[in-house]
């Protein structure tokens, strides 16, 4: 399943944006069921999850823990990490919620919720829907 997550590229499609932020979304339909989907996607969240999306460039550096005010962090070289997100709700085969802003947007001081969704598919499987919603300052936005 952690290949099937990442041997497909994700496409985020741009649902909304303003002044003071954006929405993105993507879905995407596993073979396994949802309980199985969910604990695969938190699991081994550094196998699917795309390195070009990390500071160091690895995936395998990620770590996931799926509890109110875990982590989605990672390891960096000389002792160093990132906290990207923190988990602020677990509903474990069904939903996870992280508070944080990724990459370049945690300098912005940028706030976002990013919401994954694991729903039993029409077909079979697993319709997983991601949605990252972000607001925060726009640097040289006039006033």
């Amino acid at each position: 399943l952690a290949s099937m997550l990442a041997a497909t590229p994700a496409v985020a499609e741009i649902t909304s944006r303003a002044d003071g932020g954006f929405e993105l979304q993507s879905t995407r339909t596993v073979g396994a069921d949802p309980r199985r989907s969910y604990a695969v996607a938190v699991r081994d969240i550094g196998r699917w999850w795309h390195p070009e999306h990390t500071y160091s460039g690895v995936s395998r550096n990620l770590r996931l823990e799926p509890r109110p005010g875990g982590c989605l962090c990672e390891r960096l070289a000389n002792r160093g990490g990132v906290l990207h997100m923190h988990v602020s709700y677990v509903a474990p085969g069904e939903s996870l919620r992280m508070l944080g802003g990724l990459g370049p947007l945690q300098e912005l001081a940028a706030s976002g919720a990013m919401t994954w969704n694991f729903r039993k598919a029409d077909a079979g499987g697993t319709q997983i829907a991601w949605t990252y919603r972000v607001t925060g300052l726009q640097p040289g936005a006039a006033a």
